[in-house]
């Protein structure tokens, strides 16, 4: 799997397995330098102070390794329902939420962004809808 794959699935994987939300993940992966490496911690260098990251996301971010191809087959079963998944570093991302103060590090779109969509609204919901 080329580098730039292997980054985007390891950040969705723990995005949604980690139950972070973007601070959180930032900080993680800031420590880290990718969420590739992220990937390759230890629960030791995962359960520093300073990372902030609780038991149970600690937890799946620990086994998440194993779990990459179930996440990157939700990714595909969503593109089936018109649901793209971006990551923040890919071209397709929204100019304008890159530049608000912690921004999604992942987007679930339901249908294209065109570029007469900029500018636009959007409505960014929750991680755990009720």
């Amino acid at each position: 799997m080329a580098a730039e794959a292997r980054e985007r699935l390891a950040q969705i994987g723990i995005m949604w397995a980690g139950n972070l939300g973007p601070a959180g993940f930032r900080r993680l992966v800031g420590h880290f330098g990718s969420a590739t490496a992220v990937l390759g911690a230890s629960a030791e260098q995962l359960a520093k102070p300073s990372l902030r990251l609780e038991a149970k996301s600690l937890q799946a971010i620990v086994g998440l390794e194993e779990l990459l191809p179930q996440i990157e087959e939700q990714i595909e079963a969503l593109a089936e329902q018109n649901v793209a998944v971006l990551c923040d570093f890919e071209p397709d991302y929204p100019q304008i939420l890159r530049s608000i103060p912690n921004s999604p590090p992942i987007l679930c779109i339901v249908g294209r962004i065109l570029p007469i969509d900029d500018p636009a609204i959007a409505i960014v919901g929750t991680r755990r809808p009720h």
